[in-house]
């Protein structure tokens, strides 16, 4: 609710009363500076005989009691209009600090932003390399097999000749062997031969055909 000072109104302990015969009361109240101007204006009709002394009595009072309302309603006036005034600097406060943290989540929204678009880029970039190195291996998967498929490799390819390499080599471990029991075979046939003379002797003898022919033998140790 408004209040209003009677300081506001008029200032009692300043205003003073002139010493020129005239009697003018000054003070520093809104209702002192409006008398002000009514006493001159009462005094210049007075002087020019346009108000006698009954009709001045009367124009003086409803000239006081119209400048005391006067005087109250400029106070309010001024009350309300810097309580205006105070709640228009807080709303722009109030918007200045909403901006400003609109403006801040829009930063960081796009901050935000760019940090998904680097990182799509990213994996984007890593997708790509995956995809070439995807492809690549293809490539030498097929230089290997010589297959687009599960299929098995071809025997052109670098996989075809390494099995072939590799079961040329399990041959030559077996011909190994084989060769290392025909050694053994003959070892024992020679002793047989260079002991018994005969062979009729308890060693089994070699034949020239059947289980026990040595040109069997021999003919089942060579390569396949």
């Amino acid at each position: 609710m408004a209040t209003i000072n009677t300081s506001d109104l008029t200032q009692a302990s300043a205003v003073s009363t002139s010493t020129d015969g005239k009697y003018t009361v000054t003070g520093t109240g809104v209702f002192d500076d409006l008398m002000e101007g009514v006493n001159a204006h009462l005094e210049a009709q007075f002087n020019l005989g346009r108000l006698t002394g009954a009709e001045y009595a009367t124009v003086y009072l409803g000239a006081m009691q119209s400048s005391l309302q006067n005087s109250v309603q400029f106070i309010l006036g001024k009350q309300q209009a810097d309580k205006q005034a105070e709640l228009l600097t807080k709303q722009v406060l109030t918007e200045a600090s909403q901006n400003a943290e609109v403006l801040a989540g829009t930063t960081r929204n796009n901050a935000k932003n760019t940090a998904e678009i680097a990182l799509s880029v990213k994996q984007g970039t890593k997708v790509d390399a995956e995809t070439a190195v995807l492809a690549q291996k293809e490539i030498t998967e097929f230089a290997q097999t010589g297959q687009t498929t599960s299929t098995a490799p071809t025997d052109a390819s670098i996989l075809g000749k390494q099995r072939e390499l590799y079961e040329e080599q399990a041959k030559g471990f077996k011909w190994n062997a084989d060769q290392k029991y025909l050694d053994s075979l003959l070892r024992a046939w020679g002793m047989n031969v260079n002991t018994a003379g005969v062979p009729s002797t308890a060693v089994t003898a070699f034949g020239a055909s059947g289980v026990l022919s040595i040109n069997t033998i021999i003919e089942d140790g060579k390569p396949v």
